[in-house]
């Protein structure tokens, strides 16, 4: 083979690799719903518990967004 083929391929095997990272991240969106979830529920379960469970809600948007 000679170099520039070398080089050709080492391209185009770059390039495969990197989309195929793109396609197998995690949608921001997903996670960012995730995290909501899971805040809503930390922050209901430390009102439920008087505090004693849970987090309180350090954002003061639980009433808006939960």
């Amino acid at each position: 083979m000679t170099n520039d083929n070398q080089n050709f391929l080492l391209a185009v095997s770059a390039a495969l690799i990197v989309a195929i990272l793109i396609a197998i991240a995690p949608d921001g969106k997903q996670e960012r719903i995730a995290q909501q979830a899971l805040y809503c529920e930390m922050v209901a379960l430390s009102i439920e518990t008087d505090g004693e469970l849970g987090w309180p809600d350090f954002r003061n948007r639980y009433t808006k967004d939960c």
